[in-house]
């Protein structure tokens, strides 16, 4: 029962109310979500879209449930990855990706990032979807710091763990 934030409060609403919580049963789950998915499409099919999506808008809903339901879908693949390998199977069609890049990956050199003022957060008329907890703004000073220029790759990831990185406290800083 645990969701995608790992509250306890979510997890243990039946122990607190004595055992007593019971689940709507598999025939009334089915029946809400149909007319829950009948409900969206009619919206969708019947309210034109205009950009930009605030939060007035009727569209702003439906973005959140596609970014939830994404979320859901992200935290399923953790979930498999912490699962005993013996208890998983490769689908019949899966093919690996490739392990080797068609093209050779360059250096991913630090770049020094100078100390600055930076903005965090999003004005309240921002013309785009975000979560609640994303608007307000707020200006922090951020000390100067090193990062690689590009994204890890999965190989340099994989090097990481292997050679034990998060093991090695001159990696870390208290926080």
């Amino acid at each position: 029962e645990t969701g995608v934030d790992e509250m306890s409060w979510d997890d243990t609403d039946n122990l607190r109310m004595g055992g007593s919580f019971n689940w709507p049963s598999l025939d009334r789950i089915v029946g809400y979500r149909r007319k829950v998915r009948h409900l969206i499409l009619d919206t969708i099919d019947s309210t034109p879209l205009q950009l930009p999506i605030t939060w007035d808008s009727t569209w702003w809903s439906l973005m959140l449930a596609i970014d939830h339901t994404r979320i859901h879908i992200e935290l399923s693949s953790v979930m498999l990855h912490e699962l005993p390998v013996d208890m998983l199977q490769r689908p019949a069609a899966w093919s690996y990706g490739p392990t080797q890049p068609k093209v050779p990956v360059g250096d991913n050199s630090f770049i020094e990032v100078p100390a600055g003022k930076v903005k965090l957060g999003k004005p309240r008329d921002f013309p785009g979807y975000g979560w609640d907890n994303e608007f307000g703004e707020e200006e922090v000073d951020v000390p100067a710091f090193k990062a690689m220029q590009y994204l890890v790759t999965n190989k340099q990831f994989l090097e990481f763990v292997e050679a034990r990185g998060y093991e090695k406290r001159e990696y870390w800083t208290e926080e």
